[in-house]
């Protein structure tokens, strides 16, 4: 048997959008910040699918999501999807740390570019 339950917390970076499915709800992407020891902090994207979007979450607004994780075959990426969601603060001001995340990309050193 195996047990498939996650749970995040984090600052709601997006709007929910909403899916017109048999499941409903809406998409959004949370933001959590990981604070590392000598290193600047990173900011953790993640795609989440809220089951019930009764009173959207406004921009910044930190939530506790706890749901499934599911992989998305046709577009090879895992996913939550959350049957709960908790406003655990509803001010609308993003933290510190990811107000630079939700305004703009930068990267954290100068870089020559590869791969693109």
């Amino acid at each position: 048997m195996s047990v498939n339950r996650v749970w995040l917390m984090g600052a709601v970076g997006t709007p929910p959008r909403p899916v017109s499915d048999e499941l409903g709800g809406g998409w959004l992407f949370l933001l959590a910040i990981l604070d590392r020891a000598g290193h600047t902090p990173r900011i953790e994207r993640y795609r989440v699918r809220l089951l019930s979007t009764d009173v959207p979450p406004a921009i910044g607004s930190e939530i506790l999501v706890e749901g499934t994780l599911v992989l998305e075959v046709e577009r090879r990426r895992h996913v939550v999807v959350g049957q709960t969601a908790i406003l655990l603060n509803a001010s609308g001001a993003p933290p510190s740390a990811s107000s630079q995340i939700l305004t703009h990309h930068q990267s954290p050193r100068p870089h020559e570019r590869a791969g693109h």
